[in-house]
């Protein structure tokens, strides 16, 4: 689905065609390679909302998934859902039907109705998420956060214990700094592969992070943004956080991208 807006005159002699580009001549030239199904001509631009109307309309017709995938989500904590967090208190509920609630642990963990419902992480020694539970026992998984952060030194997960297996970057080049328990996982920003985590998050802007092929059948507990000092802190928010038992195509990545980045403004 995609848009364009001519702003030029169009003169009563003007060639218009579908899918080619008119020269000299005139000649056909430079061919669309691909498909397409209908075009519409507006005498007018379009607002944002009526886009959204066209596209919703036809959205079911050509498969385009309207939502996150589901097979394999094993925890959905998500700061916008009320039954995940209904805006007080201190437990953020699991929405995947796994029923692995987490706890917000400490006062630097503030909820904010921003972006549909975020958390702001305000201190870095001092504001957190955890569970007491095992959450799968997957050696191949996927975790996908939305989150922001300008923060030098950074911890996404962690075990029962240090030694018990962590995700993070605390310097430039970090492709992962974790124990062995947690295997060798790949990252990810806005569904594409990237060499390392450190030199890619720290923008201060809203992305979907991804660790892929990591190993969790060792963690009995689990802890977000909690480890001493390696945590995030400052301008940091994190609005979402799925975990699959499995690891997800690149096609399931662009579609979760692709659900959930408007909301982010992305």
């Amino acid at each position: 689905f995609s848009k364009d807006l001519i702003t030029s005159k169009v003169s009563s002699d003007d060639l218009w065609s579908i899918g080619q580009e008119w020269d000299a001549g005139p000649a056909a030239s430079q061919f669309f390679n691909g498909q397409i199904a209908n075009t519409q001509i507006y005498n007018r631009a379009l607002t944002n909302s009526e886009i959204k109307q066209n596209f919703a309309a036809q959205a079911n017709r050509f498969q385009v998934p309207r939502s996150i995938v589901t097979e394999g989500l094993v925890l959905n904590l998500d700061a916008g859902n009320p039954g995940s967090y209904p805006g007080s208190g201190t437990a953020w509920y699991d929405v995947s039907g796994n029923g692995c609630d987490f706890t917000l642990d400490g006062s630097g963990i503030t909820y904010s109705a921003s972006n549909g419902g975020i958390f702001s992480l305000t201190d870095p020694s001092n504001g957190g998420a955890s569970t007491t539970s095992a959450i799968t026992a997957s050696t191949s998984c996927t975790l996908v956060f939305w989150m922001k952060t300008t923060d030098a030194q950074a911890l996404f997960w962690s075990g029962p214990a240090v030694d018990g297996g962590y995700l993070g970057a605390y310097r430039s080049g970090n492709k992962f700094y974790n124990a062995a328990a947690l295997g060798s996982p790949t990252f990810y920003t806005n569904a594409v592969q990237r060499s390392n985590i450190y030199d890619f998050i720290r923008t201060g802007e809203w992305m979907m992070m991804e660790f892929k092929s990591v190993d969790m059948s060792s963690l009995t507990a689990s802890h977000f943004n909690q480890y001493a000092s390696y945590t995030f802190g400052g301008s940091s928010a994190v609005g979402k956080i799925m975990i699959y038992n499995r690891n997800l195509t690149s096609a399931e990545s662009a579609q979760n991208f692709r659900v959930d980045r408007e909301r982010f403004g992305v």
